[in-house]
């Protein structure tokens, strides 16, 4: 569903109503199987899918903040900094490092 629909990690009440189940039940099987709550997993797939998006395109065609706003991150700065805090790296960083693999 995350997959599908990316609007849904942001609504845990969407979320929870699509599976079937209540929110409390969804917040405790996440708590479970991945280890943290439904918000922190979403962000994390978020910021992946933001690293993988900046290490494969092409810096002459994409921008950082064109990839942070695709994925649902109005705010760029906070945005950099959770990255940053993620991977240790910036993400205009990641995005300049696949202009230098693709020469």
């Amino acid at each position: 569903l995350a997959d599908e629909r990316p609007d849904l990690s942001s609504s845990l009440r969407s979320l929870a109503a699509d599976v079937g189940v209540s929110e409390r039940t969804l917040r405790n099987v996440f708590r479970e199987y991945f280890g943290s709550p439904p918000s922190r997993f979403f962000l994390l797939r978020r910021l992946h899918k933001a690293r993988q998006r900046l290490r494969l395109g092409d810096p002459h065609r994409i921008t950082v903040s064109g990839v942070a706003a695709e994925l649902g991150f109005w705010d760029v700065g906070r945005f950099a900094a959770k990255y940053r805090s993620l991977f240790n790296e910036c993400p205009s960083g990641t995005l300049r490092s696949s202009m230098r693999r693709a020469d």
